[in-house]
């Protein structure tokens, strides 16, 4: 069937100070036959770092990253963030059909945050993806 995104982009980095969470605000294109209901059942896990609070998807085009209030590097620094998203056979939300015990895609997401000059930006958005098929 393919891969859960074809392409993830930086476009935001907003602080909430209702929340005291900044939100990095990246927009996605997702593999066609999947609905954003199929995303918001991801669970997230950090990688390195207990930085990511949590994960939404507002749309099938946005995924917003909620970075724990405390996390963002000092004037001149960068940090690195990591997490995983853990997401469920697809068969549910698709035509998607296959014998055998359910599929599990696992999802690795990184992006560097870059202090400069007070500004903040997001850079070397990476992620990969691999999938564990059900036994038959």
């Amino acid at each position: 069937m393919g891969k859960t995104f074809n392409n993830i982009i930086w476009e935001n980095l907003t602080y909430s100070s209702a929340t005291n969470k900044y939100i990095a605000g990246f927009s996605i294109d997702v593999l066609d036959a999947l609905p954003v209901e199929y995303l918001r059942t991801a669970s997230q896990k950090p990688i390195d770092n207990a930085a990511i609070d949590s994960i939404a998807f507002p749309d099938i085009n946005q995924m917003n990253v909620y970075l724990k209030g405390d996390v963002i590097p000092a004037k001149n620094e960068n940090k690195l963030f990591q997490f995983q998203m853990n997401m469920d056979d697809r068969q549910d939300y698709t035509n998607c059909v296959h014998p055998g015990a359910p599929d599990k895609y696992e999802i690795n997401i990184s992006f560097t945050i870059k202090n400069t000059d007070d500004s903040l930006n997001i850079n070397n958005v990476s992620w990969s993806e691999s999938v564990n098929k059900g036994a038959i």
